[in-house]
C-alpha cells in the first residue's frame, strides 16, 4: 500500500510528535465546539460530541504518550475520563429514549393502554434527562474542565530537535582552576529517549491490535457479555488509532478499514444497549413521582427488553454481517515486507 505524499515530520522533528499534536489539537478543537452546544441547547448531538471527543483524547493520549514518554500527555487521560464520565448518564438516555424507547412504542402500537403509560414513561425520561443534562453542564464548567482546557491549549508544539553538540575538547589538567572538576571526571550527559520510528509505529500498533480483533470475532459465538462488550472497546480503539494514523498511509484505504471499523462497532453496540437500557428504566421508575406511578410500565418494558435479549439472533446477524464487510476492508498499513 503506498505511503501518502504529505509530509508528516522532518528530519529535524520527530514525526510520531507531530501526529500526537495535531491528533489532541483536532480532538481539543471538537471538545470545545460540542461544549458550546451543550451549554447552549439540550440538543442529544452535544453530549454524544463532548463524549467522544474526550474518549478519542484519552484514546489519543495513550497511544502517542507512551512511545513519547510523554507524562503530560499522559496526565490528560485521568481527566479526561472524568470528564466522559459526566456526560454518560445524559447519553445513556438519549440512547435509551431515540433507540430501545421507540421500539418498544412501535411494537405496543396496537395497545392503547401500554401506550398511553409509554408516552407517560417517556415524559418522566425527559425531566429526568434534563436534570442529567444539567449536571454535566455544571461539570463542563467546572474547575476540572478549567484546568484540563488550558493544560491542553499549553501543549508545545513539536519543535526541532537540537544539532548534534560539538564534541568538546578535554582541558589539561593544568588548565583546570584548582576547585574545579576535571573534564575527565565529569560524566557524559544522558542520551535523549529514542522515539519510535513513526511509520513503523504505526504498523506494529495496527497489526497487533488488528489481529486480536480478528480472533475475538472468530470466537465471537463462544464469548459472553462482558467479552463481547471488551471486543466493542478494542474495535473501537483500533478505529480511533487508524484515524490518527492514517495520514501515513494512502487515505483511501484507511477510510475503508475506519468505515468498516465504525460498521462492527454499532452492531457489537447492540445487546449492550439494551444492558444499558435495563438500568436507565431503573433509573425512570425510581426517579418518577409520586412514588410507584411508573412500576406497572416499567415492569412492562423490562420483560420487553428480556425477550428481545432471549431471542438475540438478530443481534448476531448484525455482528456477522459486520464482521465479514471488515474482515474484507483491506489492512492499509501493509507494506511489501510486512509478512502479513
Amino acid at each position: 500500500m503506498p505511503l501518502h505524499q504529505d509530509p508528516v515530520g522532518s528530519d529535524a522533528v520527530p514525526a510520531l510528535a507531530v501526529l500526537a499534536h495535531d491528533a489532541l489539537a483536532a480532538c481539543h478543537a471538537d471538545l470545545l465546539a460540542a461544549r458550546q452546544t451543550v451549554l447552549t441547547a439540550r440538543d442529544p448531538v452535544g453530549i454524544h460530541g463532548t463524549r467522544v471527543a474526550l474518549r478519542r483524547m484519552r484514546a489519543a493520549a495513550t497511544l502517542f504518550g507512551r512511545p513519547l514518554a510523554d507524562e503530560a500527555i499522559l496526565a490528560l487521560r485521568a481527566d479526561a475520563k472524568l470528564l466522559a464520565d459526566a456526560c454518560g448518564p445524559t447519553r445513556d438516555l438519549d440512547v435509551f429514549l431515540i433507540g430501545v424507547l421507540k421500539e418498544a412504542e412501535a411494537s405496543f402500537a396496537d395497545h392503547d393502554a401500554v401506550l398511553h403509560d409509554l408516552r407517560s414513561f417517556r415524559a418522566a425520561a425527559l425531566r429526568l434527562r434534563r436534570t442529567r443534562h444539567d449536571a454535566a453542564r455544571r461539570v463542563l464548567t467546572g474547575d476540572v474542565f478549567t484546568a484540563f482546557d488550558a493544560r491542553l491549549a499549553s501543549l508545545p508544539a513539536p519543535t526541532a530537535l537540537p544539532s548534534p553538540a560539538e564534541p568538546t575538547v578535554p582541558q589539561p589538567l593544568s588548565a583546570v582552576p584548582g576547585d574545579a572538576v576535571a573534564i575527565s571526571d565529569v560524566p557524559p550527559p544522558m542520551p535523549a529517549p529514542s522515539v519510535p520510528d513513526a511509520l513503523g509505529f504505526a504498523r506494529d500498533v495496527l497489526r497487533g491490535r488488528d489481529r486480536k480483533l480478528r480472533k475475538g470475532l472468530e470466537r465471537f459465538r463462544r464469548l459472553d457479555g462482558a467479552q463481547r462488550h471488551a471486543l466493542r472497546l478494542r474495535v473501537k480503539k483500533q478505529r480511533y488509532a487508524a484515524s490518527f494514523l492514517s495520514k501515513l498511509f494512502d487515505r483511501k484505504a484507511a477510510g475503508a478499514y475506519i468505515q468498516a471499523a465504525a460498521g462492527l462497532q454499532d452492531a457489537l453496540g447492540l445487546a449492550n444497549d439494551r444492558l444499558v437500557a435495563a438500568k436507565v428504566i431503573a433509573d425512570i421508575r425510581a426517579a418518577a413521582r409520586p412514588k410507584g406511578r411508573l412500576d406497572w410500565i416499567a415492569g412492562v418494558l423490562t420483560g420487553w427488553l428480556a425477550g428481545r435479549a432471549q431471542a438475540g439472533g438478530d443481534d448476531d446477524r448484525a455482528v456477522a454481517s459486520a464482521g465479514k464487510r471488515f474482515r474484507k476492508a483491506a489492512r492499509f498499513w501493509r507494506g511489501g515486507d510486512d509478512g502479513e
